[in-house]
C-alpha cells in the first residue's frame, strides 16, 4: 500500500510539472503579448518584463519560477488592458 501512495504522489508531481512546462514557442507569445502591455508596468513588473524580453531576445528559456512569474503577470495585465468602447453595430 505505500508503494501505491507513492506511485501515486509521482504521478500527481509529474502532471503538475507538465502545467508549468512550456514550449520556447509558447514562452515568445506570452512575452510578445506582454509587450503590448508593457506601458501599463510600474516598479518590479517592469523590471521583470524587462529581463524576460532580454531572455526572450537572446533565446534563453525560462527555468519554471520565471515561467510562474510569466503567466502571473500576464494574467494581471490582461484583466487591466483597457477595453474599447464599441457602438452597437446592429442599432
Amino acid at each position: 500500500m505505500g508503494k501505491l501512495c507513492v506511485q501515486r504522489a509521482r504521478l500527481e508531481q509529474a502532471s503538475a510539472m507538465k502545467k508549468t512546462d512550456m514550449t520556447f514557442t509558447e514562452q515568445h507569445q506570452l512575452v510578445q503579448e506582454l509587450k503590448d502591455l508593457s506601458y501599463l508596468m510600474k516598479g518590479k513588473d517592469a523590471y521583470d518584463f524587462e529581463m524576460f524580453a532580454r531572455r526572450d531576445k537572446d533565446d534563453e528559456e525560462l527555468d519554471e519560477l520565471s515561467r510562474k512569474r510569466l503567466v502571473e503577470m500576464l494574467e494581471k495585465y490582461r484583466a487591466l488592458k483597457p477595453k474599447r468602447k464599441v457602438k452597437n453595430p446592429f442599432e
